[in-house]
């Protein structure tokens, strides 16, 4: 079973129940004990589906929907009389539009927070993930070959590497996957030091199409910079100071 096939059955599996007692879910569960990406991805989903099953036994309607309700109700008497059958289908059935919109706004907001608070979570996994120097999937040097080993994943075909980084030496590439999201990360040497570059796929992102100049900032031992272009999210992370980054950026 691969990682993909493990996270399609993990992903329907409701928290705070048991597993279903087959094999497929058996084998998944089992490959994301030995996976520590995977087991971190399947808790977050968890910790997910918790949440908005929590939010949405505590939901209520809104406290006036009621009172607007019985206001609109006075104000088309005449029109009640007429044909009331008709009208208090219509009074119900704008009622329950009203809540469900709320419901699903509420939803909205858990399931997609702030692309901000996104880039820090990620910012802060990778600093714990670079610890150390990471396995790569691949030992490159020559652009030519990074370009040929994005182009040959259609997630990051489209992706670029800034101009002022492609005179300069690769390390090699690796694919990951990051609470659901598929990243590729692409190591350089540049000046001496290493320069690890993450391209994170977002072709649904709320500004799918968009520019954006990098922003700059630490995280732990690192500095970083990120910015979105043509739907993809690009972070650049290094261990030597921000100007050397904004230099090379």
């Amino acid at each position: 079973m691969t990682r993909e096939q493990a996270r399609r059955i993990l992903e329907l599996l409701p928290s705070g129940g048991e597993a279903p007692a087959d094999p497929e879910t058996a084998a998944a569960l089992e490959l994301a004990r030995r996976d520590p990406e995977l087991m971190s991805w399947f808790q977050e989903r968890q910790r997910l589906d918790r949440s908005i099953r929590e939010k949405l036994r505590s939901a209520r309607p809104p406290v006036d929907l009621l009172p607007a309700i019985v206001s609109g109700w006075k104000q088309q008497a005449t029109i009640r009389k007429s044909n009331p059958w008709n009208h208090t289908r219509y009074l119900a059935l704008a009622a329950t539009v009203v809540l469900l919109f709320g419901i699903a706004a509420m939803i909205w907001t858990w399931m997609k927070p702030a692309e901000g608070a996104r880039l820090t979570a990620f910012r802060a996994d990778m600093t714990n993930f670079l610890k150390e120097f990471p396995k790569l999937d691949v030992y490159l040097e020559r652009q030519s070959e990074v370009r040929q080993w994005l182009d040959q994943r259609p997630l990051y075909a489209k992706a670029e590497i800034p101009p002022q980084l492609r005179k300069f030496p690769a390390i090699g590439c690796r694919e990951l996957a990051w609470r659901g999201e598929n990243v590729a990360l692409v190591c350089l040497m540049v000046d001496g030091e290493i320069v690890h570059l993450f391209i994170i796929p977002r072709d649904q992102a709320a500004n799918s199409g968009a520019r954006s100049e990098p922003r700059f900032a630490a995280a732990g031992r690192f500095a970083t910079a990120s910015w979105f272009r043509a739907g993809i999210t690009y972070v650049a992370m290094t261990p030597g100071t921000k100007a050397f980054l904004k230099q090379h950026i």
